[in-house]
């Protein structure tokens, strides 16, 4: 099994993931589809930073799909600013 690391926020076996979550440990032909489509990012130059995301870019509705993946409760925000700051608190917390 595979572990690869994302450029940019995408769908890796049916689920939203994010290039901050480090390596993600998937199938060999989602590896293929992966790297055929460009989003791949090379392991060395994987640098997991909280805030060095493509958050700012999400709608609120992908940004709760963001949060829900990861398990982040978004204590009622509704905000695209306050999902991001909740979001990447968490992910900071978790790689402290």
């Amino acid at each position: 099994m595979p572990i690869v690391y994302l450029k940019q926020t995408t769908y890796v076996d049916d689920v939203l993931r994010s290039p901050v979550e480090g390596g993600i440990f998937t199938s060999d032909t989602e590896e293929a589809r992966l790297e055929k489509n460009g989003l791949l990012a090379d392991p060395a130059e994987n640098h997991v930073d909280p805030v060095a995301d493509d958050l700012d870019d999400q709608t609120v509705a992908e940004l709760r799909v963001i949060a829900k993946a990861e398990e982040i409760d978004l204590h009622g925000a509704t905000r695209s600013t306050d999902l991001i700051e909740l979001i990447r608190t968490a992910r900071t917390a978790r790689t402290a």
